[in-house]
């Protein structure tokens, strides 16, 4: 588990809880290390059963007869009945377990809860939530069951989103949960830009991002973000040499290389005069997303204009020029200063 050997029960429980909470069946759903965080969560639960044991023998003076218990029978709730059935619902073995609930006359916190787990397992959500929350009015201390049961409102809160669009059901929703982790922070910044408050919904996710860096959908949500905040002052009307200058040490910051980087990168490099790389980043554009009309439409615009290969300059009948001429440089500066609408006008005339 962890802990020291000569560790307090108290910290051997605070251990306990966040082992608990890092392994608990909820954050592996359709996680190919489902499996594996089943078994590490098996081995922590014995662990810890034969920890209590032992510390209950040592303050009853070794007596076979005694065992850990609580009113709650939370974390620290030793009841084998309970623990024998938290042993089938890791190993997934959720008939044998509800089962056995219903074999149990006690109907504490924790029968409620692992009820609650095992309906919600076998796709019976609504009623599962209701077991649970009542687990948690139960039991308002125990740390496993109010953190499933944020588990389960976010869940119901990105279903709003993204099933439902009801933004304001969802923000009303994150208002009473009063768990403000990463998740949270993640979805109220969702429903803020949703409902039109770009500027407070953006600090939200920057803030998810911070709390939990390894989340790839946080980073992937705030690099969309810069993207289109990049794209917005870019294809400005009065975009000028600064915007680009700054929108290109803006890209340099982000991670994230997709389709849109690259077809920005390489807009913001041919608006600045390095048209051979940037026609290149617009190719790779294509490459990573074909079906994409903008990137496609750019490439073909780009290459009908200025066919550039190897560094030089082609005319339009794809003879080589390699001493550019001045109605040349003309084209290439209209392109650069008028932008790409002034461009196409100019060589379709």
């Amino acid at each position: 588990m962890g802990v020291d050997r000569n560790a307090s029960i108290e910290d051997i429980k605070k251990a306990y809880r966040e082992l608990v909470k890092k392994y608990h069946p909820d954050r592996y759903q359709d996680n190919p290390l489902k499996d594996l965080a089943d078994e590490k969560l098996a081995e922590i639960n014995e662990a810890y059963e034969y920890i209590m044991e032992n510390y209950e023998r040592e303050q009853n003076g070794s007596s076979d007869s005694g065992s850990y218990s609580n009113s709650s029978n939370g974390y620290g709730g030793y009841d084998p009945d309970f623990q024998r059935i938290r042993g089938y619902i890791n190993s997934r073995n959720f008939v044998v377990a509800e089962e056995e609930l219903n074999r149990i006359g006690t109907r504490n916190a924790e029968w409620y809860f692992l009820m609650g787990s095992v309906l919600i397992e076998k796709g019976n959500f609504y009623k599962g939530y209701t077991y649970i929350k009542a687990a948690v009015n139960m039991d308002p201390d125990n740390e496993e069951y109010q953190s499933t049961l944020d588990d389960l409102n976010f869940k119901k809160i990105r279903e709003y989103i993204s099933d439902r669009e009801d933004f304001s059901r969802a923000e009303e929703e994150l208002n009473k949960i009063g768990t403000r982790n990463a998740e949270w922070y993640f979805l109220m910044g969702a429903v803020l830009i949703n409902k039109g408050n770009y500027s407070e919904g953006y600090v939200y996710i920057q803030k998810a991002v911070n709390m939990d860096p390894d989340n790839e959908e946080y980073q992937k949500a705030l690099d969309d973000l810069n993207l289109n905040k990049i794209s917005e002052y870019i294809f400005a009307d009065r975009a000028d040499r600064k915007d680009f200058s700054r929108a290109e040490e803006e890209l340099n910051k982000i991670g994230t290389r997709n389709a849109e980087w690259y077809f920005l990168m390489g807009y913001v490099l041919i608006k600045k005069g390095n048209f051979s790389k940037g026609y290149e980043y617009i190719q790779e554009a294509v490459n990573m997303d074909p079906d994409d009309e903008e990137y496609q439409s750019a490439l073909d615009y780009f290459k009908n204009s200025y066919r550039a290969k190897n560094g030089k300059y082609y005319d339009k009948s794809g003879e080589s020029n390699d001493n550019t001429s001045c109605e040349q440089s003309c084209e290439v500066c209209i392109c650069l200063v008028f932008g790409i609408y002034a461009c196409w006008n100019y060589f379709h005339s």
